[in-house]
């Protein structure tokens, strides 16, 4: 039996053996134990994806051949991977129950995946990774050549198996800008012409639905206000939810009903060794590191540098009335200060970045422009330049400070829960040990959506929290998942 002739009868097995494994489904699992159900979606999930994996490079090949015309007539030519076919996704669509443009996209995917990305490509037919994931990775790298991909592919893997979409792409575009900044510039810049907003009804009667892509800076500045005011919307009436104070908030900003303040925090390298007992607050944790008096540390003849009245990053007492220590000045004193304030200046376009929640990070120059112009506050948050991470606190209550709040969060950035991406600004705060045999400490909290905390509470998962800020997640059938915190290092390139 020739090759097509075997593939074709093994396709055709798979085919029947698929509808068979449907039908024993469906009839029911009432005879499986918790761990074979999973362990047949485990399974499944891998067959899934080899045969999704298989697909792709199918879809690949055909798209690759093409009818040029000779002197004779019209004749078929194989191009080679990588090459697309104009009518393509016009032959496949039908048979993949896609409409032209989803199956353009599925084509235009396939292609990508099969020539220049092998190791994203197996990570799909091993279940690792999946088909929306991979198709964000090809996205990010169509204009890519085959050894950019390649050296991408060797950067990224195997961690970006456990981002979600948006890591992913973020992750894939920080080490294209690594390899070739210059082609990040440019994309973003041919990408500003896509920008639209559009409308369109919604599934709800009397709603409509609005849809808008806009340059980062543009988004983070209105990300900012709609956020801000939707926040006091929501302190002035807590029986609306924080999406429908947004909703109010943009048809106010729109139509001219309401001004806002923002603030944005500006990310600080800080040295991260062991804290000197006699500079930092009794609270601070030994790993937490020292910070300069010009980046909001406490000043040495501060009269509540050592006490909880300090504002030290190690602390979240009041500020006790010295310049130094007031952690809300938009721009902290000191020598040490002017000379990064220079570097921040806006004809600097490789400086440090500012976090924004749900837009991600953009140059510091931007948002220094966005104080003047807008009167945003910019605020210190201090970070391990090794690591990214924010610096350890701890406090002696059940409810946290608010400096030890705002840390976890700007550590987390989202829900720690394995591929969740809630902000974790709307997470709840857990303790792992339950108070109060475990600390209210940073080593000890963790975000977690709703859903997730009663997750943890209810079942028999169970997280570690590593003094790096990773958490390993163990589920109920002795499977590990790993999410790591927030890297406030990472700069959006396509901003």
């Amino acid at each position: 039996m020739d090759e097509e002739a075997r593939t074709t009868r093994t396709i055709e097995e798979l085919t029947r053996s698929a509808g068979e494994v449907f039908e024993i489904a469906r009839d029911g699992g009432g005879w499986l134990e918790d761990g074979d159900l999973v362990g047949q979606v485990r399974g499944l999930q891998e067959a899934i994806g080899a045969l999704t994996a298989a697909q792709t490079v199918r879809i690949a090949q055909f798209a690759a051949r093409t009818i040029e015309d000779g002197d004779t007539g019209h004749f078929p030519v194989d191009k080679g991977l990588g090459f697309v076919d104009e009518f393509a996704s016009d032959t496949l669509a039908p048979m993949l129950g896609m409409s032209h443009g989803p199956a353009a996209t599925r084509v235009f995917t396939a292609a990508k995946l099969a020539a220049d990305l092998p190791v994203t490509l197996a990570a799909l037919a091993a279940g690792d990774l999946d088909l929306f994931r991979a198709h964000a990775i090809a996205d990010e790298l169509r204009e890519a050549d085959h050894d950019t991909c390649a050296v991408v592919e060797g950067m990224i893997h195997p961690r970006v198996c456990g981002d979600t979409p948006g890591k992913a792409r973020n992750r894939v575009r920080k080490a294209l800008a690594q390899i070739d900044p210059d082609s990040v510039r440019e994309r973003a810049a041919r990408a500003k012409l896509e920008r639209f907003v559009s409308t369109r009804a919604s599934h709800l009667p009397g709603m409509t639905q609005w849809f808008a892509q806009l340059p980062v800076a543009e988004s983070a500045q209105a990300w900012a206000a709609i956020d801000a005011l939707a926040h006091k919307y929501l302190h002035e009436d807590p029986t609306l939810s924080l999406d429908q104070c947004r909703a109010d908030a943009l048809a106010d900003l729109i139509l001219g009903n309401a001004t806002i303040h923002a603030s944005l925090a500006l990310a600080i390298p800080v040295n991260a060794t062991a804290a000197d007992p006699a500079s930092t607050c009794p609270g601070a944790d030994s790993t937490a590191g020292t910070a300069p008096e010009a980046f909001g540390g406490p000043a040495p003849d501060c009269p509540a540098a050592g006490s909880p009245a300090c504002e030290s990053p190690a602390c979240g007492g009041p500020a006790c009335g010295s310049p130094a220590c007031d952690g809300t000045s938009a721009r902290p004193r000191g020598a040490e200060w002017d000379a990064i304030w220079t570097k921040l200046s806006p004809q600097d376009p490789a400086a440090e970045g500012i976090e924004l929640p749900g837009i991600g990070v953009i140059p510091a120059a931007l948002a220094l422009s966005m104080a003047g112009d807008l009167g945003v506050s910019i605020t210190r948050m201090l970070i391990n330049p090794e690591t990214g991470t924010t610096i350890e606190t701890r406090a002696t209550s059940y409810r946290p400070p608010q400096a030890i709040t705002t840390f976890v969060r700007l550590r987390d950035g989202t829900c720690r829960f394995p591929n969740c991406s809630r902000r974790a600004e709307r997470c709840e705060l857990d303790h792992l040990i339950p108070w109060p045999a475990g600390p209210t400490a940073v080593a000890n909290l963790l975000c977690l959506c709703k859903h997730h905390h009663r997750l943890k509470h209810n079942t028999r998962w169970e997280p570690e929290l590593r003094a790096d800020g990773v958490v390993i997640w163990t589920d109920p059938y002795g499977d590990q998942w790993v999410t790591h915190p927030a890297d406030h290092r990472q700069l959006s390139p396509a901003s």
